[in-house]
């Protein structure tokens, strides 16, 4: 959770985020997560790496 290599929007659905020492309250407000610290809790999440 801190080189943000694994930044990526989410898209659709909901995930829990662990650890987060790299983004910013304005990333976070625009649906922003490190994938690498997320744990999905819905069925199905679409995520964004290009955004």
């Amino acid at each position: 959770g801190v080189c943000a290599t694994c930044r990526c929007k989410l898209v659709e659905g909901e995930v829990e985020m662990l650890n987060n020492y790299s983004l910013e309250d304005w990333e976070l407000e625009k649906g922003y997560i490190l994938s690498c610290q997320s744990i999905p809790k819905t069925k199905k999440i679409v995520l964004d790496y290009d955004g």
